[in-house]
């Protein structure tokens, strides 16, 4: 190897990787374009315990990531 050869350094690709994103959103969204979102739930009190549930379920495992943080340091 020569010493003049450039070093490979991985942030030399975040750019690139940022450009990829994009179009990969970009293609998704056109072709996500035809479909038709159909209600999972007749009941709207049931869609909202539902979420209820799911920010709960959340909000539990952030207290324990919290503690298990605290607890390291």
């Amino acid at each position: 190897m020569k010493k003049d050869a450039k070093k490979f350094r991985l942030g030399s690709l975040i750019p690139y990787a940022g450009i990829v994103a994009v179009l990969v959103v970009v293609v998704l969204a056109f072709t996500n374009q035809d479909r038709e979102f159909i209600d999972t739930f007749d009941d709207p009190s049931l869609a909202y315990a539902q979420v209820e549930e799911a920010f709960k379920q959340i909000s539990d495992n952030m207290a324990k990531g919290v503690e298990m943080a605290d607890n390291n340091e």
